[in-house]
């Protein structure tokens, strides 16, 4: 069964993890990916480590299911060639400083010029407007100044990161969903755009559902608040007899339901407890309650038992224990790639089922340039003399 963006060429000229990520969701779902790298040094992220077998793990999961050709668009001749496969394609991707394919005179213009149809995504820290547009910027950077790492930790501590590049995973899942929108376009109008996507937009994204609505109607700066929640009770991490639980309760019928667990119906109807906001007010008495009862039971019994009576809670699980659980087979969230150089090689599967078009995962990342001659000769025509001649410049 065919995939949904079949037929679909992109080009990726990003490197490390926004705009490979993008691509590798665009990929899995169909399109054949072209990877561009530059010659002998390649994506950044082939030199980072974990090594699995030999080879960079961290590359391979952003870059399985590709192919990979090098390019050198500092040349003449580079960039002649990438006029001439954007000439056939349908999308182009790149996450370099805002105003580097300007110099390189392959901004969005010039390639509208050979292709009116081409998907232009540009993948920046701030985007290609406003003052912070040249600021440099890695995943900690945008979470500290777009005001998430103001938002993370406890409240008399200092702010701290997520240990999960967030800025960088979210561009990637805003720049899909934008080039998914345009080749919509594409296909109703038969012209293509310009798609801006920022890291910072992204995490404004995220942090604005919980932080403007309280600035603008209460005009108050929402902080660190750690696992606690300013509005439920309970609502955060306790300790049973192996470990830590999450316990959430935000609803009447859920406090109801926690009340039976505990054995303190005789609490349904006391007006201390009668809503959120009160219940909030006496989140140290309720605190008191949970960890008594917590404390004879493992973690894998209070979870089930808080579940099977509508309460939500989880265990609070090591990564190791993720990675072995049976949900994430269950849900082929690890799959297996044959690697070039590594034989058969776990990585991340898809994140989401689709019933009709359903995604398979086989191939892993390419080697350097491993796609030159097919590209370049099946794609472009050029013959293995005239590509024997680029690759002596330096070009390829």
């Amino acid at each position: 069964m065919a995939n949904i963006l079949n037929g679909i060429r992109v080009l990726d000229l990003s490197r490390v993890y926004s705009g490979p990520h993008c691509a590798l969701l665009l990929s899995d779902l169909g399109a054949e990916v072209i990877k561009i790298e530059e010659p002998k040094a390649g994506d950044d992220s082939r030199t980072l480590p974990p090594y699995y077998q030999g080879q960079p793990y961290f590359f391979v999961e952003n870059n399985r299911g590709k192919k990979g050709i090098t390019l050198d668009l500092r040349t003449e001749k580079g960039r002649d060639i990438l006029l001439k496969l954007a000439g056939k394609s349908d999308v182009l991707l790149e996450n370099f400083t805002p105003g580097v394919m300007d110099r390189f005179g392959l901004d969005y213009a010039r390639l509208r010029e050979v292709n009116p149809r081409i998907i232009y995504a540009s993948i920046s820290g701030f985007g290609q407007t406003g003052p912070y547009r040249s600021l440099m910027a890695y995943d900690m950077v945008v979470t500290a100044i777009s005001g998430f790492m103001s938002l993370t930790g406890e409240p008399e501590r200092p702010p701290v990161r997520m240990n999960v590049a967030v800025a960088d995973f979210t561009a990637s899942l805003y720049a899909t969903i934008a080039i998914l929108a345009a080749l919509m376009h594409v296909r109703e109008t038969g012209r293509g755009q310009y798609l801006d996507v920022s890291m910072f937009d992204g995490m404004w994204d995220m942090i604005s559902s919980v932080g403007l609505p309280r600035y603008i109607a209460k005009n108050e700066v929402l902080t660190r608040t750690g696992n606690e929640s300013p509005v439920f009770a309970p609502h955060g991490l306790y300790e049973a007899k192996d470990g830590y639980i999450n316990i959430t309760s935000v609803s009447n019928a859920q406090w109801y339901c926690l009340l039976k667990v505990l054995g303190r119906e005789d609490l349904r109807e006391d007006p201390r407890y009668a809503s959120s906001s009160l219940r909030r007010k006496c989140k140290e008495e309720i605190d008191i309650m949970l960890e008594a009862w917590l404390e004879p039971r493992t973690v894998n019994e209070a979870m089930m038992e808080l579940q099977s009576a509508g309460v939500p809670a989880a265990a609070v699980l090591a990564l190791d224990q993720v990675i072995d659980s049976p949900h994430v087979e269950a849900r082929e969230l690890i799959v297996e790639v044959d690697q070039p150089g590594a034989g058969r090689m776990k990585v991340p599967g898809f994140p989401f089922k689709m019933s009709e078009t359903p995604v398979e995962i086989a191939a892993g990342a390419p080697s350097l340039g491993q796609h030159n001659a097919e590209i370049y000769g099946g794609l472009l025509g050029m013959s293995e003399d005239d590509l024997a001649q680029l690759k002596d410049e330096g070009v390829v």
